[in-house]
């Protein structure tokens, strides 16, 4: 199952946006590292152009923060609606 964080948009990994990405990528594995437990939020069928899950991620569980509100506030992301242009 592929999934995409929900109401949020981070810069790419690929193209000119590639240094933030990665920078956004990383910090998002070292807040969420690859094995870790963690729990999913997403909306019944809601799903974006590619099929992905729109999902809320928080690492040790809902009563732990969410990553996504995480990225944003570390800068490493923007809330974006999924009207309008995209905020890099």
């Amino acid at each position: 199952m592929e999934l995409r964080l929900n109401r949020i948009n981070a810069p790419e990994v690929k193209g000119e946006q590639r240094p933030l990405g990665l920078l956004s990528r990383n910090r998002a594995l070292q807040l969420m590292p690859i094995g870790a437990m963690i729990s999913i939020r997403t909306d019944k069928d809601a799903t974006e152009k590619w099929g992905r899950y729109l999902a809320d991620i928080y690492p040790a569980g809902f009563d732990s923060y969410c990553l996504n509100d995480r990225l944003v506030a570390e800068g490493f992301a923007k809330y974006y609606d999924g009207t309008g242009p995209k905020p890099i």
